[in-house]
């Protein structure tokens, strides 16, 4: 169903980005420093994106 639809696949990662990316911050935000929190966030939200723009281009 999302094989042509570049559109929805657009929508569908966004959204689970969003939403992966709200899941793992109380996980890193108490592993370190209050003040580290979005440094510590970065690189796993990179690795979403990466990950999301994949799935977007395969067909």
């Amino acid at each position: 169903m999302l094989k042509d639809n570049v559109v929805v696949k657009m929508i569908v990662v966004c959204v689970t980005l969003a939403w992966s990316s709200w899941a793992a911050y109380p996980f890193m935000s108490s592993a370190v420093n209050p003040r580290r929190k979005a440094l510590a966030l970065y690189p796993v939200f990179l690795m979403y994106v990466s990950v999301g723009f994949l799935i977007i281009a395969i067909n």
